[in-house]
């Protein structure tokens, strides 16, 4: 289905750029009385209920066009077909500090673009780059297991316990400068 940009059939897409009507979405359920429909933004995976009278219907050859493409160009948004490598450390579990290399569908891994944890959080590509490459623990929770599942729990145990590890190393790492620097004062007395 399409959508209008607005509550009145007058109303204009944002941009010159954009298409008459936003879309493709997909049907999910339609109310009893018809007259409200719940689409799924298929770029956004995003539900949300539209009047029938804001709606068109989207004609497309199946075999010759694919509606995700045209919904990605009506966003303005590409598709990536891969992470293929990251750059930051890992060590610490600061997301904001990683970035990464990505290559969209259809270019060449020389126009690969770099783009941070946050504006990747949310794609399929960069949870299989995670997963493949024992970086799980920078996925995005709300994508990796139901909250209070004992999956969940024991994922969010090992990201604390590894907080308490580097956190004990600290502290041990302080009590050698400490001791060390006690041992040198005393030397020079």
């Amino acid at each position: 289905m399409l959508a209008n940009y607005g509550n009145d059939p007058n109303d204009r897409p944002p941009t010159k750029t954009h298409t008459a009507n936003q879309g493709p979405f997909l049907v999910v359920d339609i109310d009893s009385t018809k007259t409200r429909y719940t689409v799924k933004d298929i770029v956004y995976n995003k539900l949300f209920d539209l009047h029938v009278t804001w709606l068109r219907p989207y004609l497309y050859e199946e075999g010759r066009t694919n509606p995700i493409d045209a919904a990605l160009a009506d966003s303005n948004e590409r598709e990536i077909e891969e992470v293929t490598q990251h750059f930051g450390d890992t060590s610490s579990l600061k997301k904001s500090h990683l970035t990464f290399t990505v290559r969209y569908s259809g270019q060449m891994i020389a126009d690969s673009k770099r783009l941070t944890w946050a504006q990747l959080r949310d794609t399929e590509a960069l949870h299989k780059y995670l997963t493949q490459n024992n970086l799980r623990k920078y996925l995005n929770k709300r994508f990796t297991y139901p909250v209070g599942s004992p999956e969940w729990i024991a994922e969010k145990n090992e990201i604390q316990n590894l907080k308490r590890s580097s956190d004990a190393q600290i502290k041990e790492v302080t009590k050698k400068r400490r001791r060390r620097n006690k041992h040198k004062r005393a030397a020079h007395k």
